[in-house]
């Protein structure tokens, strides 16, 4: 039994390093990507500007057939060197003591947490756009913390989630009509994680469409920069501040406005005060330009944001 016992130690010992040298993969596996791809503070090709057109360059093969980036005859793209993620990886040497396993581990957790924290957060963001596509109100406003603020458009900033579920339904009374289209598209986000994995940043841009059957739609863009926090274990979002950048019919885009459209009179204001005012522009502010705010600095010169978020 003595024997056996020691050979089942023997054992687990062999299995946690095996594990930790995996382990340890994982981990290095961000530091390993940043080398793919060229350095950014290095121009790799300038882009004609609209009406004329530029290629985009591909940096990878067809994901299907195999096949090199096909560009059309005449035109010149930049040839991205071959990324290097489907090169064997050195492996990391195996941790050997109790201390740098418990290291390595820790670490591991610390990467796992922090990738759910991501993807919550995105997740959050774009579950907020379809939410108030469809209506649901209490769904929204259930997507806020406890103490979670939201920019009501138009009207003001309220402070904790049972204020902005109320605040939500007061300013739509209404069902949705069955006549009646909008889009919220949330797009390119830009998510920073805290270290400890408990509250991220989110920078992203909003393309909304609507309008009526048989009526005039309209265009709307605007940028948005959220926070959210790990609450009773389930991502919730902290912070809701949205900047409009451009409005116009649908039948005339951008392009043609020439003067930024009024802000509406928002009734709520008096009926339900919102607990601060909104941040930024209160409407769309094209053809003319307002500073948006930013919560990270340039991540390639450092610089910093007029505007910079806590």
């Amino acid at each position: 039994m003595v024997a056996a016992a020691a050979l089942l130690s023997i054992l687990g010992v062999v299995v946690i390093v095996a594990m930790a040298a995996g382990l340890r993969s994982l981990v290095m596996d961000e530091k390993r990507t940043e080398s793919q791809f060229h350095d950014p503070q290095v121009p790799t090709v300038t882009y004609a500007i609209y009406p004329r057109f530029s290629i985009a360059p591909l940096h990878f093969d067809h994901p299907v057939t195999g096949r090199p980036p096909q560009y059309p005859e005449g035109t010149k793209a930049f040839a991205f060197a071959k990324a290097t993620a489907d090169k064997p990886a050195q492996a990391a040497p195996p941790a050997t003591t109790t201390s740098a396993l418990e290291s390595l581990l820790a670490a591991t957790e610390r990467s796992v947490a922090r990738s759910k924290a991501y993807h919550a957060a995105e997740n959050l963001a774009t579950a907020y756009g379809f939410y108030i596509d469809e209506f649901k109100w209490d769904d929204a406003a259930d997507l806020f913390s406890r103490d979670g603020w939201k920019e009501l458009s138009y009207v003001g900033t309220y402070v904790g989630r049972e204020r902005v579920r109320e605040s939500m339904k007061r300013r739509y009374p209404n069902p949705k009509s069955p006549d009646f289209l909008t889009v919220h598209q949330v797009v390119q986000p830009v998510i920073h994680v805290s270290p400890d994995g408990k509250s991220a940043k989110i920078r992203a841009r909003l393309f909304q469409m609507g309008g009526p059957a048989k009526g005039e739609g309209s265009w709307l863009t605007g940028v948005y920069e959220d926070s959210a926090v790990l609450e009773d274990g389930a991502w919730k979002l902290s912070g809701m501040d949205l900047d409009y950048i451009w409005q116009a019919p649908s039948r005339g885009g951008w392009v043609r406005e020439t003067t930024p459209p009024t802000a509406p009179q928002a009734a709520l204001i008096k009926e339900f005060p919102p607990d601060r005012p909104l941040r930024g522009s209160i409407a769309p502010p094209f053809p003319k330009v307002h500073t948006v705010p930013f919560h990270y600095k340039n991540p390639v010169s450092g610089r910093v944001p007029t505007v910079l978020l806590p």
